[in-house]
């Protein structure tokens, strides 16, 4: 992945009417067209919550930014025996923050913390994995060295991701958003801020 983004760092996706920018106005926009077009029931306190958690995010200009995969679920890599061969499920891909794809590669929280469980951990309870997401981050920059920049708003990265997430899932008609699972993370990382992750 990292290699993928040493090639696409800067290139930019043509627009088209089909695809959004990963990015807070996009997303936005992108929400309240799906609650108006497919008349999804969303209350009030709900989307002032999904609004106020965007406009927390901070994500400079200055982040390297680039085509990313997207979607870096564990099916879509192709290997023979130890030997990575191909990349599949390129319908995601998407200009946005190179880091963006960082958030995929590796869960943030343990593995015991899941749609199913998660429910079971409060707000104060130690949920994550900060170890998996160090061994990402320096295997990654073997190959493309993160800035401190980037690493200082990974935090926010994965915020971002966590209401797309958020936002696809009112797409699809599905979801129990007033206690999601993303909505579950999100609070969680709001429980240790920026500075402290």
């Amino acid at each position: 992945i990292a290699m993928l983004h040493n090639i696409t760092i800067g290139l930019t996706e043509l627009k088209s009417e089909w695809r959004y920018t990963y990015n807070v106005p996009e997303s936005i926009d992108f929400m309240h067209s799906i609650i108006n077009s497919k008349n999804r029931l969303v209350q009030e306190s709900e989307l002032s919550w999904i609004l106020d958690e965007f406009h927390k995010l901070d994500l400079p200009e200055m982040l390297p930014q680039g085509l990313c995969h997207s979607d870096l679920y564990y099916r879509n890599y192709f290997f023979e025996g130890n030997d990575f061969k191909a990349l599949i499920d390129l319908d995601d891909i998407n200009y946005t923050f190179l880091i963006f794809d960082v958030t995929e590669l590796v869960a943030l929280f343990k593995k015991s913390f899941k749609v199913a469980t998660y429910k079971q951990y409060g707000l104060g309870d130690e949920v994550f994995d900060f170890e998996a997401v160090t061994e990402t981050v320096k295997r990654y920059s073997k190959y493309r060295k993160l800035s401190d920049l980037e690493k200082y708003h990974l935090y926010d990265v994965y915020k971002l991701n966590y209401l797309i997430t958020i936002i696809w899932l009112l797409d699809y008609g599905i979801g129990d958003f007033p206690d999601s699972f993303e909505k579950r993370k999100i609070e969680l990382l709001n429980t240790l801020g920026r500075t402290e992750f």
